[in-house]
């Protein structure tokens, strides 16, 4: 498997990698390619620039990002696969691809119970194990993933996607001030798309009767049950899901 490590292409053996990360801290984007194309790939970078300054991380000029990018897709070439991009506190950087499987079945979504909370919208950080322990949690429990609210019981997003809501005849994403990540498909669905944007308690589940989960991976994935309570307006969210899908591949490559 060949990576782009800092300044050349390499096999994957002569970078630091730990499980497929970079060792150490820092920041990171994953972007899903479709038949070689990265998916809204600027918005992407635009990101991670905003979240190098903030916490003083080098970023390389989007000319040395996209060199690395295509030259990265062109080693490895897959239908659906995984684009990989982190930067490192110590100025390291790294871009990998490897195949991605989509998840074609309705997700099962548990409540995780630890509270999280957050002054600022978080940025995507390395190491990831404070989000994927979240996931292994709600996998050993029986869900596809789970549910992260903060200490006011706002429900936030899950450990790695952002949440889209079905209640009332509306659909709801809650707002980044409650402490959820800036998701790329969460904004494009927002630009696009007739979303509200509000705080959704906890004690508001039950009247929630249809889901979606919104991640730059997934896109949109249809949620069948949350916390055991199947979603009675499942075809409504496989027809938005089906929806954000075709617009965010139509109208975001690059």
């Amino acid at each position: 498997m060949k990576v782009w490590y800092n300044d050349s292409l390499v096999d994957a053996s002569r970078a630091p990698l730990d499980e497929g990360w970079l060792r150490g801290e820092g920041i990171f984007e994953t972007i899903r390619t479709v038949s070689g194309e990265p998916l809204a790939l600027s918005r992407h970078m635009r990101r991670a620039l905003k979240s190098g300054i903030e916490y003083g991380i080098t970023i390389p000029s989007q000319e040395q990002i996209l060199d690395a990018v295509e030259q990265v897709i062109a080693s490895q070439q897959f239908d659906n696969g995984r684009l990989r991009i982190s930067f490192s506190e110590n100025a390291d950087w790294l871009v990998t691809h490897d195949e991605y499987v989509e998840v074609l079945t309705p997700a099962t979504l548990g409540i995780e119970e630890t509270r999280i909370d957050s002054e600022i919208t978080p940025p995507k950080r390395f190491p990831y194990s404070y989000r994927l322990d979240i996931l292994e949690r709600a996998q050993l429990a029986g869900f596809d993933d789970a549910i992260v609210c903060n200490s006011k019981n706002h429900m936030c997003e899950s450990s790695i996607s952002n949440l889209l809501l079905y209640t009332d005849g509306d659909w709801i994403t809650p707002p980044l001030s409650d402490g959820l990540l800036a998701g790329v498909m969460r904004a494009l669905v927002i630009e696009e798309l007739s979303i509200k944007v509000r705080t959704v308690r906890l004690d508001e589940l039950e009247s929630v009767t249809g889901a979606i989960l919104l991640s730059s991976l997934k896109i949109a994935q249809p949620v069948g049950a949350i916390a055991s309570r199947k979603m009675q307006e499942l075809p409504i969210s496989q027809s938005l899901s089906a929806q954000i899908r075709a617009m965010v591949i139509a109208s975001s490559i690059r």
